[in-house]
């Protein structure tokens, strides 16, 4: 009798990111994309291929972007790298599609609340962020998204050029 209970109430509970929200779950990767009109979809690529360029550069130029408290915060407090290059990742990626009139850098612009990364054509929310599952999954479980195409995420930066970027 306890066990069909305990079951129910497992069903019962939703998971965090995109398999806890309606239709989450198995979401045709690009469908989202391609649903989006042409200015939109060449925006959406510019700013896919933006987040590439700036996350694939040297250690160095990262380092280049970060402020000195940020450099010495993370070399005090490893656990805080990731976050650090991921924001200058995002600011980078801005300065590269600035001149796309089509796209908008919301990022931190209303401070204690949560806002997407990007918006597309004033509409279409866009974030950009690392690579890890729990990083996609804490994205989807924002308000404001509702398909992982809506989350640009580069590959995880590892271990070792963190040390070189905070070194």
């Amino acid at each position: 009798m306890l066990k069909p209970a305990l079951s129910k109430l497992r069903k019962g509970q939703r998971p965090a990111g995109a398999r806890g929200k309606p239709g989450g779950v198995g979401k045709t990767p690009g469908a989202w994309r391609n649903k989006l009109n042409a200015k939109d979809r060449a925006s959406y690529d510019k700013l896919q291929n933006a987040m590439n360029a700036s996350a694939g550069r040297s250690a160095s130029q990262i380092r280049s972007g970060l402020s000195n408290t940020q450099i010495q915060n993370g070399q005090k407090h490893p656990w805080l790298r990731s976050m650090y290059v991921g924001t200058e990742i995002e600011k980078d990626t801005a300065r590269r599609v600035a001149r796309d009139t089509n796209i908008s850098h919301l990022g931190a612009s209303n401070p204690g609340k949560a806002v997407p990364d990007f918006q597309i054509g004033g509409k279409h929310n866009v974030d950009i962020t690392g690579g890890s599952a729990s990083s996609t999954r804490t994205h989807m479980n924002r308000p404001y998204y509702h398909h992982p195409d809506q989350i640009l995420s580069y590959p995880t930066i590892p271990k070792t050029k963190l040390e070189d970027i905070f070194r």
